[in-house]
């Protein structure tokens, strides 16, 4: 092969893939985010959750003792609470010293120990713990929230019905939005399942591969059952019309179900022997 035929080839594959990724990826992209963002939740229930959290964060308040006499506090609290986490994570001395000269730095510092599980001070130890219970709570309601508005979107009502047949291989309705669109394109399923997991998620800024990283509900072998049934299941759109103009319905009708009852079964005899091993 010569240098020229080379670069005119690898030009046009390069090419092909641009216009695939600025058409028909891009597209579903788009598509798949606004089936998972609407019709969403109602006025209703937006305002219910906001009681909700009012409640909670007023409920704190009255026994925050002389730490917390107000929103502005508690927002304080919680600002600086996260930003020593972070600080204490990549070690950042400089900014750990700025929040030593927060009069909250004794609250935050105890509050860390209890999700560390180390020791605490005898005298800060109630109102750290009920700031921890109040995080947690916090937490809660933003992930009810979080599966409303996923319950509410086309998207989400299909892939939710589509956990009795998933179940068994460890997949949710999160992953099963990212298979739906992965039958337009495989490229989709990451964006598709990046745009799940970030939906309603307060932790904003994180890669994909961090935020499963930090979901108990993932690990190793789930991982590895979800790409072998990614690699395995139904032939991306344009395969399928392929198919139908060259060999009629009927084989691409068997090449779907084949297919699809095929990376199944193998899924979950990976998924079986992951959990045996």
């Amino acid at each position: 092969p010569t240098l020229k035929g080379i670069m005119i080839h690898t030009w046009e594959r390069t090419w092909q893939y641009i216009k695939k990724a600025g058409t028909i990826i891009l597209g579903f992209s788009i598509l798949m985010w606004t089936l998972m963002t609407f019709p969403g939740i109602s006025k209703e229930e937006v305002l219910s959750f906001k009681r909700k959290e009012l409640m909670l964060r007023n409920e704190f308040i009255k026994i925050g003792y002389e730490w917390i006499k107000d929103e502005k506090d508690l927002d304080k609290l919680n600002l600086d609470y996260e930003k020593f986490k972070e600080a204490t994570a990549e070690d950042n001395k400089e900014l750990l010293k700025k929040l030593k000269r927060s009069r909250f730095f004794p609250l935050i510092q105890a509050t860390y120990s209890i999700e560390k599980g180390l020791p605490v001070n005898k005298d800060m130890k109630e109102v750290a713990t009920r700031y921890v219970e109040f995080r947690k709570r916090i937490r809660d309601l933003k992930k009810e929230k979080e599966l409303a508005k996923i319950n509410r979107t086309f998207a989400g009502y299909i892939a939710k019905k589509m956990e009795y047949l998933t179940r068994p291989l460890g997949f949710d309705y999160r992953i099963n939005i990212s298979l739906i669109g992965g039958f337009a394109a495989k490229e989709i399923i990451l964006s598709t399942l990046g745009t799940a997991y970030s939906l309603g998620s307060e932790e904003k800024g994180l890669s994909l591969s961090e935020r499963l990283r930090r979901d108990p509900s993932w690990n190793r072998i789930k991982a590895f059952t979800l790409m072998v049934f990614i690699m395995l299941y139904v032939p991306c759109m344009a395969t399928v019309a392929s198919i139908i103009r060259e060999a009629g319905s009927r084989w691409a009708f068997f090449s779907i179900c084949f297919n699809l009852l095929f990376a199944y079964l193998v899924s979950f005899i990976t998924l079986s022997i992951g959990r045996i091993i």
